[in-house]
Parts: structure tokens; C-alpha cells; sequence
């Protein structure tokens, strides 16, 4: 490592108790991850806020930049399938990103990748709240018209962007739309994703 912004002796050695990868990784080849250790000599690990089949969500504190982040620790990569559909996943988020693709799009900010420990990790902006999260606390209808609209309108313009950039994303739900703290709209989640070319072939 050329730069080393963040590193702590605390929790390097502490048992994860797992079965695969020395360890560090559980039945289903996910990271255990522990508070307060280094992700990459940069990344501080504060809580686990995400956890599906491809991969666990970790809050981090980014000690160079000192903001919060999150990042996406996908699963070990064992099999020759999995690693190919993780080098998609990184390849369609770097992709999408553009100038202001965020704001004009829709797009999920992607601030970092890197490798830690055999899991390929994509470091995004970090949003609490998806789509899900506000329809699950009441009912749709309580959502007025024009943020629907607007929700919809970015979701659709994120669509058209993925399709001139030859990308299907594969998965859209309201638990990979994510909302900023003014209520933009992210679309996140590209495990699913595939290229147009790819896609028709099949």
C-alpha cells in the first residue's frame, strides 16, 4: 500500500468464528465482518446495514475524506460463474458513472473499488433509505403525486441511460432505489445487470 489512512491492532486477530477463508468468511462465503477494523488501510468499519445473496452492505468511516460510505462486500468468488458475474457487476457501476449521471440520471455515486482479503468491494455514497423503506412504513398512497412522479420520471430516464449505454440492469425493485436526504432517487444493485449483446445471445 502507497498510503495508509486508517489502521488499528485492536480487532486485527479477534476470532470471526467463520469456516471458509482462514476464517473470515461464513458458510455462504460472506465476510464477518468485526467493528472498528480496517477495510484497505482506509475504511473503518462501523455496522453491517445490508445483507442479501450476493454480498453484505457495510456503513464505514472513509479516514481519508472523512465522510461516511458504504461498502459492498460481494461474496468469495469460488466458481468461475460468480467471478464473472462480480466482474460485470464492477464494470457496469464504473459504466454508468458520469458527469453529473447522478443528478441527471440517477445513478448511484461509485467512490472507490478495491480487493480485501479475496472480496472484490465497491465503495458507493452512502443512503438509508430506499423506496421500500418509505412505502413499508405506510401505505403507497400516502406518497404525494408529484414525488411519485418524480421518482418515476428518474427511474425512467435511468433506463434510458442504462439502454444507449448497452446495460440492462435486471433487478429494478424498491429496495435498489434509494433516496437522498432530498428525496432524489439512486438506482443501485447492478449484480443482476448484463449488456444488450451478451443479453440477446442467450
Amino acid at each position: 500500500m502507497e498510503q495508509v489512512w486508517f489502521f488499528t491492532v485492536d480487532e486485527v486477530d479477534k476470532p470471526r468464528g467463520g469456516k471458509n477463508n482462514d476464517g473470515y468468511d461464513d458458510d455462504n462465503n460472506n465476510y464477518i465482518p468485526v467493528r472498528k477494523e480496517q477495510l484497505h488501510y482506509r475504511y473503518e468499519v462501523q455496522k453491517l446495514i445490508g445483507e442479501g445473496g450476493q454480498g453484505l452492505v457495510l456503513q464505514c468511516l472513509d479516514h481519508k475524506t472523512k465522510t461516511l460510505v458504504a461498502v459492498k462486500m460481494l461474496s468469495l468468488p469460488l466458481c468461475t460463474s460468480t467471478a464473472s458475474r462480480q466482474r460485470t457487476e464492477l464494470e457496469v457501476t464504473k459504466e454508468l458513472q458520469g458527469k453529473a449521471s447522478d443528478e441527471r440520471y440517477g445513478v448511484i455515486r461509485l467512490l472507490d473499488t478495491f480487493q480485501f482479503r479475496g472480496h472484490n468491494c465497491l465503495v458507493v455514497e452512502l443512503l438509508k433509505k430506499s423506496l421500500y423503506d418509505v412505502m413499508s412504513k405506510g401505505s403507497i398512497k400516502r406518497i404525494c403525486v408529484r414525488r411519485l412522479r418524480e421518482y418515476t420520471r428518474t427511474i425512467l430516464d435511468f433506463l434510458l441511460y442504462a439502454k444507449r449505454r448497452g446495460i440492462v440492469h435486471g433487478d429494478i425493485k424498491p429496495d435498489n432505489i434509494l433516496l437522498t436526504a432530498a428525496g432524489k432517487v439512486r438506482v443501485t444493485d447492478f449484480g443482476c445487470s448484463c449488456y444488450l449483446k451478451s443479453h440477446s445471445t442467450q
